[in-house]
Parts: structure tokens; sequence; C-alpha cells
């Protein structure tokens, strides 16, 4: 009888265990919305160590996307609606600083982004990222999309 309690113990928590995972996901989901498909391709100048340029007409509410190249010819692109709050999904862009052009700052909230990863400085948050893919055939031309 105690065998049997004992194992009717174990199973309700085994089956609560179970039932309670799909619920704890440490994937991030970026609170910018999707935006319907698009694909443009770009020129970026893997002959400079750092560049980092704006793509109008793309991404959340048109903000841009924002496409950075690294020195190890890896290149990146994030939409430049800032996630920080309500109020900066709605009119928060994220532009380049100064020089050295390794963050992005929110014109509105202030707030930094790494451009390498697009995640802010402090916080748990980051830049809504998109595929970038380099055109066969060609050194510097770059396809950016959202599919």
């Amino acid at each position: 009888m105690l065998y049997q309690f004992i194992v009717k113990k174990v199973q309700i928590v085994l089956l609560s265990f179970i039932l309670l995972l799909p619920g704890c996901s440490d994937e991030y989901v970026c609170p910018v919305p999707n935006v319907p498909l698009f694909s443009f391709d770009v020129l970026v100048r893997t002959s400079e160590p750092l560049t980092a340029k704006t793509v109008s007409g793309y991404g959340y509410k048109l903000h841009g996307i924002i496409v950075y190249h690294h020195y190890d010819n890896e290149v990146f692109a994030f939409d430049a609606t800032c996630p920080d709050s309500e109020e900066c999904i709605s009119s928060g862009v994220v532009a380049f600083d100064g020089d050295a052009r390794v963050t992005g700052t929110c014109k509105r909230c202030h707030s930094q982004y790494n451009l390498m990863d697009g995640h802010h400085a402090s916080k748990e948050i980051m830049l809504r990222p998109y595929n970038v893919q380099r055109i066969a055939n060609t050194a510097e031309q770059y396809r950016v999309s959202n599919n």
C-alpha cells in the first residue's frame, strides 16, 4: 500500500512537470511585431572595417533596417525600431553612435544596442534580427529578408 502511494505521488509530480514544461521557454520574443515579407539587396563595403547603414522603407512602420558589417566580414541586419517600450515601438528609431558605429542609440529613450548582436546594453531585450546572405559571385552584395 505504501508502495502504491509513492508511485502515485511520483506520477503526479512527473505529470505536473511535463504539463508545465512547455510554458517555460527561455527563447526571447521581440516585442516589435512581424512585418510583411520583404527582401532587398544592399551593397556593403567589406573593404571598410566597420560599416553601418540604415535602409529606409522596410521594417516595422518603415522605420528602416540597420545593416552592419563587422571586421570578420559578417553582416548583420536588425529592425531599426526600438523594442524598449510601447512608446518606442511606436516611434523610437535606433541610429548609429559616432564614428565607432558599434552601437546604436534610440533617438526617443536613449537605449543603446550592440549592432553585432542586437542586444540592449543593460536590459534583456534586443532588436528584431533579419536574415542576411551574400549573393553568389559578388563580394559586397548582400540580400536582407525576413523569410
